[in-house]
């Protein structure tokens, strides 16, 4: 029989107590933690299902309701962040994506979308640009502008459209090159007992334009 003495019988109930505080302070950690990422809250309700996983190691709820909330939430964060930023909010777009590495450090959807969203508005000032020479008549310098800007993101709104509206202004283009001098002077080409090889390479000469003969030419 062991013999329990006031201290001893103190010092157990002590341990038992402070315990259960600290089980209950976990619990209540891990309520608040699934509320908080139900309503939105994400980085609080994350931040709170770590402490409890932290206070009990060896709760496996805990850390499988840890790992599915945060999965959700980063995902959850990445739509609203995409779906920001095609639709023209990137200072919105650019926070979503701030906070899911407040969740995931290392995400590298966030920051690709957070590099993407620079790149947007580089391209805006490029394409400003080219509206400006547009505006000026400047329709090829415009159009090279835009090309550069398609390179890298086919899909800018802004650049198609103004794309567009170059190719409008510019009307039809004919398939058919037009040999025109140089110096835009009048020429006369006469040539006798002369080889085909030989009226192309001087319509080369005065037009700029090369030509390539087959073989058998």
């Amino acid at each position: 029989p062991v013999t329990w003495n006031s201290t001893l019988r103190a010092t157990v109930i002590t341990i038992i107590v402070a315990g259960l505080s600290t089980s209950c302070a976990s619990d209540r950690l891990h309520r608040d933690g699934l509320t908080a990422v139900s309503e939105g809250r994400y980085v609080e309700g994350i931040a709170a299902l770590e402490q409890a996983a932290k206070e009990n190691p060896d709760n496996v709820a805990y850390l499988m309701d840890l790992k599915a909330r945060r999965e959700s939430s980063v995902q959850a964060l990445i739509a609203a962040a995409d779906s920001a930023r095609t639709g023209g909010h990137p200072e919105d777009a650019e926070k979503l994506y701030q906070t899911v590495l407040q969740i995931d450090s290392g995400n590298e959807r966030a920051r690709r979308g957070i590099e993407r969203i620079a790149d947007d508005r580089r391209h805006a000032v490029q394409v400003d640009q080219a509206q400006t020479l547009f505006d000026r008549g400047e329709l090829d310098q415009a159009d090279a502008t835009l090309r550069s800007v398609l390179a890298e993101d086919p899909g800018f709104t802004s650049a198609l459209a103004l794309e567009t509206k170059i190719d409008a202004t510019r009307g039809p283009v004919s398939p058919v090159p037009k040999l025109t001098p140089r110096d835009n002077s009048p020429v006369t080409l006469q040539f006798r007992d002369a080889s085909t090889k030989m009226v192309f390479e001087v319509l080369s000469r005065q037009t700029g334009i090369n030509f390539v003969f087959d073989k058998d030419v």
